[in-house]
Formats: structure tokens, sequence, C-alpha cells
């Protein structure tokens, strides 16, 4: 309740746009999250599942919205108005994601929620942290933390069997939002690759 008191209580236009006040009135900027080129990428393991679906990718609250959530100097969380996601988070983040499955080596072919392709296990994600963070002076950072649940398939039966969770930040002093929140998805979910524990379940 108190997060969301804070943020209703700076959300309003005016006050606001990435880190700073302004006395006029900005134009609107649009920033994605995409595939991140120059990261390095984990070492590739051997492949535990033929096919892999990805599933569900959920945005926890208060990030889910289209504006660019801030967190201030002061510590409270601030809506941006000016800096805006051009569609969800969770549908931006979803091709990423799945190329990043890919890439590990462990999940074969990765398809799509709406595959009707058989899959071994599935992969769901949650963005627990998507945030410009602002509050050391003279600093702009894009913070982000992703959690992963690998679900294995036996027959009808769904097991969680591994779960691990990354968190990252990138500097966003250029200016560049869509660059530094691609690359702290890209690193959070990479930690949280290198984090999970996948035991062999036998069918």
């Amino acid at each position: 309740m108190r997060i969301m008191k804070n943020i209703m209580l700076f959300a309003m236009p005016f006050l606001l746009s990435g880190c700073f006040s302004f006395s006029s009135v900005p134009d609107v900027r649009a920033w994605f999250i995409s595939e991140s080129e120059g990261v390095a990428t984990n070492a590739k393991k051997d492949a535990l599942f033929k096919v892999t679906r990805l599933g569900t990718i959920a945005v926890a609250s208060p990030y889910e919205k289209s504006s660019i959530v801030v967190l201030r100097e002061n510590g409270t969380l601030a809506y941006d108005a000016y800096n805006v996601y051009p569609s969800a988070p969770s549908s931006m983040v979803r091709q990423p994601l799945k190329r990043l499955l890919s890439d590990d080596g462990r999940f074969g072919v990765v398809v799509g929620q709406t595959s009707i392709a058989s899959a071994d296990a599935v992969v769901e994600a949650t963005i627990t942290k998507l945030a410009l963070d602002c509050t050391e002076k003279g600093m702009r950072m894009a913070k982000v933390a992703v959690e992963l649940n690998v679900i294995q398939v036996k027959g009808a039966k769904r097991e969680v069997t591994a779960t691990a969770v990354g968190e990252e930040s990138a500097s966003a002093l250029s200016g560049n939002y869509s660059e530094a929140f691609s690359t702290a998805f890209s690193n959070a979910s990479k930690e949280a690759l290198n984090k999970l524990v996948i035991p062999r379940i036998e069918k």
C-alpha cells in the first residue's frame, strides 16, 4: 500500500521526466527492450530437453505499466509519463528471452507459447524489477530482476524442478534507455540461467 501511495502521489506528468524536473513539458519518447548486442554470452551447456516452450511472462506491479518506473532520490517511486514503452514490457522481452534460452543449450529447440509442438519442459518468467534508479545523485541506472521457473513435463503432470533469480543494472547516463534496459534485462536473465540447477527427471 505504501508503494502504491507513493506512486499515486508522484505520478503527475508535470513533475517528472527521467530523473529530473522540467519547467516546460518535454516530448514523449518511446523506448524498447530488445536483444542486446555486445553482451558476453554464457558458455553453451549440454541439452537436457529436446523441445522447451517459453510460457507465461509476467511483470510484477508496479512495473507492468507503459510508463517507465523511476526510483527517486527520496526513495519514492514515480511513473514517468514522458519516457514510455510502446508495448507491454512482457511482450517486448519475449523474443530476447527466447533467444537467451536457445543460446543456453539445455533447452533444445525453444518454441513460443502458442506453438502446437509437444514440449519436454516449459520456462515461465516473472520480471520482479524494472526501474530507472536515480537514488544516487548524478546517476541513472536501469535495474532489472528476472525470476525463471523450469517446469518439466511428465505425461499429464507438470512439475517445477528449478527456480532462479537474476538481478543486474546498466548505466543509463547516455540517455539511451533502450540500450540500458536491454542490457540489464539480458544480463539479469543470464545470471538467472547460470543459477539454474535442473535435475533430470525420468519420464
